[in-house]
């Protein structure tokens, strides 16, 4: 299944038979931005997943930092509370992606396995392959 943000700031892509939400974050963003994707999520994806534990893959080599932290973290937690069982963050660069890693272990400790952070999809996807379903 594939989504389509109507203003262009994400793509949504979910792998039904692993449970992984692929999510494709493009440019600034407001709050409305992070409202339409929490949507696609509430009304579309978790009714999907119907229950069961899933991974999102977040690409964040096109995103651009955004005042939306509270936002973003009220978004996560709700995934957590809907079987987030954990995440996966590309970035662009190696040394942005070790920061992440330390940072987000701290921050993400309600979810059930801590975000881990990779500078490419092929990699994420090495992880799943040998990790995941």
């Amino acid at each position: 299944m594939l989504i389509k943000d109507s203003k262009g700031k994400y793509e949504l892509t979910v792998d039904m038979e692993r449970c992984i939400v692929y999510e494709k974050n493009v440019g600034l963003w407001n709050n409305e931005d992070v409202l339409r994707l929490h949507n696609e999520y509430v009304t579309k994806i978790v009714p999907l997943i119907k229950g069961r534990e899933w991974f999102k893959c977040s690409d964040l080599r096109e995103y651009a930092v955004s005042d939306i932290t509270e936002e973003i973290t009220n978004h996560v937690t709700w995934c957590v509370e809907n079987n987030l069982f954990g995440a996966i963050i590309i970035v662009k660069n190696q040394a942005v992606a070790v920061e992440m890693q330390m940072n987000l272990c701290v921050l993400y400790s309600g979810m059930i396995y801590s975000p881990i952070v990779f500078s490419n999809l092929e990699e994420a996807e090495k992880w799943f392959n040998s990790h995941w379903i």
